[in-house]
């Protein structure tokens, strides 16, 4: 029975800053998932390890004494293993503007 498997292939996943996180197992995803319903105004997202910076002085020296992360740099891990998503923030972003610019293209003239 022994010889019919073999280990668990992982993925290694860059640093954004200084730090990496740990390695994990393959999964069949991409890194950055998201399912967004625009006429129901909703959406839902899932971030794999390792999205958050950590390169701040404080962050490595935590992650050199105690091998801890940053808040949000593994926060949606188990999420992301299985699958899951977390709901996308709403937010109202025209009614706190500090202010509104529209953008008009004019060709060139030939």
């Amino acid at each position: 029975m022994s010889r019919w498997s073999s280990p668990a292939p992982s993925i290694r996943f860059d640093a954004i800053g200084l730090i990496a996180p740990a390695r994990q197992p393959v999964v069949d995803h991409g890194t950055y998932s998201l399912i967004v319903r625009p006429a129901a105004g909703e959406g839902m997202s899932v971030l794999p390890p390792g999205n958050g910076r950590a390169d701040r002085a404080a962050d490595i020296a935590l992650n050199t004494a105690d091998g801890s992360f940053p808040r949000h740099f593994t926060d949606q891990l188990e999420l992301y293993r299985n699958f899951e998503f977390k709901p996308m923030r709403q937010h109202d972003y025209e009614a706190t503007a500090e202010r509104s610019e529209t953008l008009v293209y004019v060709a060139a003239r030939a």
